[in-house]
């Protein structure tokens, strides 16, 4: 039985259970301990799977999982999943999904410096301004794994793991929302040409906005500049990963600025070598908001207009066409 609270929270239904695997606790769970939650959350998930439903599994928190750098927070996420490999008992009724019924979404968005205010936003804008956040970055290392779309992306994919990338700033360009990206280009539900849902009744639905904060709070103090250069340090971060895009169950929707930063990558041998990891990213930011970094961030990527030179090329690339999905989470 749930929580009666628990209907409460249902706009962040899948936090408690991702925090009870990473160890955290939610209070609305205080009653329980964390293998319970676990529990809860694995019974009910494999009682619809049995029904003849697909899942949906929809929560921000998903990047905890890769925190540490560690798999032993996937391997937790995908025990408690309806999976034949985790089900081994031959009195057991066979549950015939498999890993490649799984379809991870993760979202990449850019530019990268406003997916930092974001971060910004959600942990600290209430106690400290910005700037304030930008010269203390160091301490706020661990919070950095929310920039790590292509990792993220990674984790699921050397697990075996069907993953769709999808370019926010292509969804912004095209004047589409995320929730109706979803649902029609992944769920596969009856949409119009533009992305909209129709219902039995052939009107068309429109997405709900949630979660947006009501204040900017205090963005004072970091000039255009510091921004710009920020955004290019996360890219040079996030170039490290390129290596990502070229894996076989990876497919990248509405490719437009992704594309144009990996276009700017630096050649490099090898794959998967890190030149730049979080605490450097994170020295890198704070160094830039001291205005003590010069120009050196800028060297690999220029402010290039993107709707010229490689961005048309790119989308079309192995890695950006269609979806090809039939997955059911």
């Amino acid at each position: 039985m749930w929580p009666q609270n628990a209907v409460k929270c249902i706009a962040e239904a899948f936090y408690p259970f991702v925090n009870a695997l990473t160890g955290n606790k939610m209070r609305m769970f205080n009653e329980y301990d964390s293998s319970e939650v676990v529990n809860l959350y694995q019974d009910a998930m494999k009682d619809m799977w049995r029904g003849g439903y697909s899942l949906i599994i929809a929560t921000e928190a998903m990047d905890h999982l890769v925190r540490s750098y560690n798999t032993l927070s996937l391997n937790k996420f995908l025990n408690t999943l309806p999976l034949e490999e985790n089900y081994s008992d031959d009195n057991v009724v066979r549950l015939s999904a498999d890993r490649k019924d799984v379809t991870i979404v993760v979202n990449f968005r850019a530019p990268r410096v406003e997916h930092l205010v974001s971060i910004w936003h959600q942990c600290c804008m209430e106690r400290e301004s910005f700037i304030e956040f930008l010269t203390t970055m160091p301490k706020y290392v661990n919070k950095m794994h929310s920039l790590d779309s292509l990792l993220l992306s990674e984790t699921f994919l050397k697990s075996g793991l069907n993953v769709v990338l999808i370019d926010m700033s292509g969804i912004a360009r095209d004047g589409y929302d995320i929730s109706n990206v979803v649902a029609c280009d992944i769920l596969k539900a009856n949409c119009t040409e533009t992305e909209e849902l129709v219902t039995m009744e052939d009107d068309n639905v429109v997405a709900s906005i949630m979660n947006v904060k009501s204040h900017k709070g205090d963005e004072g103090g970091v000039t255009e500049d510091q921004m710009n250069r920020i955004d290019n340090a996360i890219q040079e971060y996030d170039c490290s990963y390129r290596h990502v895009l070229e894996y076989e169950n990876l497919t990248v929707l509405y490719n437009y600025k992704l594309g144009h930063i990996m276009a700017n990558c630096p050649k490099q041998k090898g794959t998967g070598n890190n030149k730049l990891g979080r605490k450097e990213l994170a020295k890198r930011i704070q160094s830039i908001a001291l205005d003590r970094d010069g120009d050196t961030v800028d060297k690999h990527h220029s402010h290039t207009d993107i709707s010229k030179s490689s961005e048309g090329r790119i989308r079309q690339s192995k890695w950006s066409e269609g979806s090809g999905l039939e997955g059911d989470y």
